[in-house]
């Protein structure tokens, strides 16, 4: 009996290095998704300001390149509500796949914190 579970545990010590090397790339992707996240979530921000302000203005401007063009509020507006939209969803994606790699971290600890 003592046997096995030497063995397991031999096993397991020489999985460590591994098992780390796993945590340690889960870690980094969710580093990178919560950047990810971020970003978008400043780029909400700034699209809920400027639909914000874009209900309260009589004229509106589009930047086409280097030129500035005048364009209908009401437009930009609903152009800029459908973009939320895009990017509320991506946010909403990248959450679950944080969630996922939470979810992965806790179980190589645990594996690690068991050997």
């Amino acid at each position: 009996m003592t046997t096995t579970v030497q063995t397991q545990a031999n096993k397991a010590q020489g999985n460590s290095p591994e098992l780390m090397q796993q945590l340690q790339a889960v870690e980094e992707r969710l580093h990178m998704f919560t950047a990810q996240r971020n970003s978008y979530q400043a780029q909400l921000f700034e699209m809920e300001n400027a639909s914000k302000e874009l209900s309260e203005a009589k004229e509106g401007y589009r930047i086409i390149g280097t030129i500035m063009v005048k364009t209908n509020p009401e437009q930009l507006k609903k152009e800029i509500d459908e973009k939320k939209g895009t990017v509320q969803s991506r946010i909403t994606g990248i959450e679950k796949q944080e969630q996922l790699l939470r979810t992965q971290m806790q179980e190589f600890q645990k594996k690690l914190l068991g050997s």
